[in-house]
C-alpha cells in the first residue's frame, strides 16, 4: 500500500483503500465537544467523495449542534454524543472499504463508446451528487463510480425543490469538470443527468418562462453546462445520491451495490432505460 495524492492505494490489487484507524484513534484523546466534532470531521481526506455518505452523516451532526448555538468547548448533549458514538463504532465495526481504482474495460482500443452519467438528489439535511462512468465494450457494460460531492443543506431553510436544484446544479458542474480531466484520457460521447425531483426538471426544461430569480439564475447556468435534452427522472429507490443527502452507514454503503456501480438498468442497452 502506498499514499497517492494523500489517499492509500494497493498497487497489488489496484484498489484505492480508505482506513479510519486515524479517526478512531484521534477520537480516543479528543474531549466531545463541538469542536472536537470538527477535529473528527478534519481528518477525513476523501477528494473523490468515495465515502462521501459516511462523512456528510457526521458532518450532518456538527451542524445540527452549531444550529443549537453550542459553544466550542461545550460538552455535548446526550443525543448528540450517542450519534457520534454510534458514527465511530460503525467505523471501527467495518475495518476500511476498498474501491477499484481503474474503471474502464482494460482495452480501451476497442471501446464502443463512453458515458458519463450523474445522478442529484437533496433532503433538509443537504445535497449531493454522484457521477459514473459507463463504457461499453460490444455488448457488455462496465459502469464504475468516478466522484461524488455532498454538500451541507444551508442554515437558512430553503424549500427541498430549490434544494433540488442546487443539487442538479452541483451536479452540472462536476460533471463539466470530469468531462475535461478525461479528455486526454478517453472521448466522453454522451452524458446523462438525472434526478428525482419533477420540479427541478420542469425549471431546467421549461425555457419559455422566466422564474424568480433565484430559480432563474440556476436554471441558466444548469442549461449552459448539461443541454435539458440530457435530463431525466428517476425514482427515488433507484437515485444512489439519496445516500448521500441523507447520510449512511458504514455497513449499509459497504455493501451497496447501487452505490459503487449505480442501478443495475445502467448496464442494459439504453433501449431498455426507464422512460
Amino acid at each position: 500500500e502506498h499514499k497517492a495524492l494523500g489517499v492509500l492505494w494497493d498497487t497489488k490489487r489496484d484498489q484505492f483503500v480508505f482506513k479510519f484507524d486515524h479517526i478512531l484513534e484521534i477520537s480516543k484523546e479528543i474531549q466531545f465537544t463541538k469542536r472536537g466534532v470538527l477535529q473528527i470531521i478534519a481528518r477525513c481526506f476523501d477528494p473523490l467523495g468515495m465515502v462521501s455518505p459516511i462523512l456528510m452523516t457526521i458532518k450532518m451532526v456538527f451542524q445540527d449542534i452549531s444550529r443549537l448555538g453550542t459553544s466550542w468547548d461545550e460538552p455535548l448533549t446526550e443525543p448528540h454524543r450517542r450519534r457520534v458514538d454510534r458514527w465511530l463504532r460503525e467505523l471501527a465495526d467495518i475495518g476500511s472499504i476498498q474501491v477499484p481504482r481503474f474503471i474502464l474495460f482494460k482495452e480501451r482500443l476497442s471501446l464502443n463508446s463512453v458515458q458519463l452519467i450523474g445522478f442529484a438528489d437533496a433532503s433538509k439535511l443537504g445535497y449531493g451528487v454522484v457521477v459514473y462512468v459507463r463504457s461499453c465494450q460490444g455488448s457488455d457494460a462496465l459502469v464504475s463510480m468516478i466522484m461524488s460531492k455532498g454538500r451541507l443543506a444551508p442554515i437558512k431553510d430553503q424549500s427541498i425543490p430549490r434544494l433540488e436544484l442546487l443539487a442538479c446544479l452541483l451536479l452540472a458542474r462536476v460533471v463539466c469538470m470530469i468531462r475535461s480531466a478525461l479528455q486526454t484520457v478517453v472521448v466522453v460521447e454522451e452524458e446523462y443527468y438525472f434526478s428525482d425531483s419533477r420540479t427541478a426538471l420542469c425549471w431546467i426544461k421549461n425555457k419559455h418562462q422566466t422564474f424568480k430569480q433565484f430559480v432563474e439564475n440556476r436554471a441558466v447556468e444548469i442549461r449552459q453546462k448539461a443541454p435539458d435534452r440530457r435530463w431525466g427522472h428517476v425514482m427515488g429507490e433507484e437515485n444512489p445520491a439519496d445516500l448521500i443527502s441523507r447520510g449512511c452507514p458504514a455497513s449499509e454503503l459497504n455493501l451497496s451495490g447501487i452505490w459503487s456501480q449505480g442501478p443495475s438498468w445502467l448496464r442494459l442497452p439504453q433501449c431498455e432505460w426507464p422512460t
